[in-house]
């Protein structure tokens, strides 16, 4: 599915450049200057082409004209689209919390549009095998700053390598990105208090409403056998499982045996991607376990390899 999806992309590409290339070709013909003053311009004219040669509207046709010039002009051939696409899609696959990024939602990203930049630059973009940073610059030429709006690496050395040409850029004052808590950012720099935390919020709220089938969905790093009492006292979806892990996949069935833990949804939800431990909600009380073998088990077993992180804002 996922080739698929990339061939989707890179399609839905190609057919917005080549729009684009049809208002560039009216453009650069004889004649286009006077056109402009008719009632029917140049826009107009090929914006109803493409109506008619995809069965949709003119404002329609009109947007994916706007789509199609953006692209055209911020991105020097229209396959970095789909390399774009590809890296993130690679990105979202390994990543817990990654989502999937319609063509729709591509669209409107490079559509660039000057509502989207804040008083900021038009996007530039740094793109690597394996990961691709998007930043507008912002202010005058007396104090410049980077806003990082993405970056996405696959590998440890595209980040590293991506993060080595943002810091080296010329003549300007600082740097700002939207970012997760284990970032290896401060460990590249020779002084780590260079980097500071502005602001903290919470990126993805998780609420599982089916419990067992949450549980068998992702892979484990350890195996344990426990039974877990989990509290919903908003919609009174919870229940005592027994969890069983071996090879990193988890068997999960509704029991009345005596439980070894108790927590809530919401405990469970936040220890689900790996971002929170076990042990740490044990120590305020908000997990009940009177074995620390399991909590430790628990802890190993629902880490990540990958740090979670929010694909995009929603």
């Amino acid at each position: 599915m996922g080739a698929w999806a990339r061939v989707e992309n890179a399609a839905c590409a190609q057919r917005l450049f080549a729009i684009a290339d049809v208002l560039e070709a009216r453009l650069s013909a004889d004649g286009s200057a006077e056109r402009e003053q008719w009632c029917l311009d140049n826009w107009d004219a090929v914006a109803a082409e493409v109506a008619a040669a995809h069965n949709v509207s003119l404002g329609v046709a009109s947007h994916q004209l706007v789509v199609g010039c953006a692209l055209r002009g911020r991105l020097p051939r229209v396959q970095y689209r789909a390399e774009l696409v590809d890296i993130y899609d690679r990105w979202r696959r390994r990543t817990p919390g990654g989502l999937h990024s319609p063509a729709a939602l591509w669209d409107d990203v490079l559509a660039d549009r000057e509502t989207a930049r804040h008083g900021g630059s038009p996007f530039f973009a740094l793109l690597h095998a394996d990961g691709f940073a998007m930043y507008r610059v912002h202010g005058d030429a007396a104090s410049k700053s980077v806003e990082v709006t993405k970056l996405t690496a696959v590998t440890a050395a595209a980040h590293i390598a991506l993060w080595r040409v943002l810091l080296g850029l010329d003549l300007m004052d600082t740097i700002t990105v939207d970012t997760h808590p284990a970032d290896l950012l401060p460990y590249l720099l020779t002084d780590a208090r260079r980097v500071q935390t502005t602001s903290s919020e919470d990126a993805l709220w998780l609420r599982i409403i089916d419990i067992p089938a949450t549980l068998q969905a992702r892979r484990y790093q350890a195996d344990l056998s426990a039974v877990l009492q989990i509290s919903d006292d908003a919609l009174g979806g919870g229940g005592t499982f027994r969890l069983t892990i071996h090879n990193g996949k988890a068997r999960v069935a509704p029991t009345k045996d005596t439980p070894d833990l108790h927590t809530d949804l919401s405990v469970l939800g936040s220890i689900y991607m790996g971002a929170h431990r076990a042990s740490a909600f044990a120590t305020a009380n908000r997990l009940r376990c009177n074995d620390n073998d399991l909590l430790r088990q628990l802890d190993v077993a629902f880490a990540t390899e990958v740090s979670a992180e929010l694909g995009y804002g929603f």
